[in-house]
């Protein structure tokens, strides 16, 4: 991984320390299909945490995504902050998750 794969704000210290904590995962997670029925989804709480910060080189993809959970009525927090919100807002990421209903 390098820096321009990952947010240019983190520091050469906190990308040291975080380099070996990564593992592999799978894009499933973007292209399996949550079975859950409409008429539930309006019921539950839900919040979408969109990091897609300005200089976030993925901000493209995630963009459209938030968008579209706004448009299907999900409110939706944009933390200034590249994919890490927990490195780079974690006071922030934590008010949102604390004062989630």
């Amino acid at each position: 991984m390098t820096q321009q794969h990952w947010s240019a704000r983190h520091s050469r210290c906190l990308r040291q320390w975080v380099r070996p904590q990564l593992t592999d995962w799978s894009l499933n997670c973007f292209t399996s299909p949550v079975h859950a029925p409409a008429m539930r989804r309006g019921r539950l709480p839900r919040r979408y945490i969109s990091t897609d910060g300005d200089r976030y080189p993925a901000k493209a993809t995630f963009v459209p995504i938030a968008d579209q959970a706004q448009a299907d009525g999900c409110p939706v927090n944009r933390p200034l902050t590249g994919h890490d919100p927990m490195l780079e807002a974690p006071n922030e990421l934590a008010e949102l998750i604390l004062t989630f209903p």
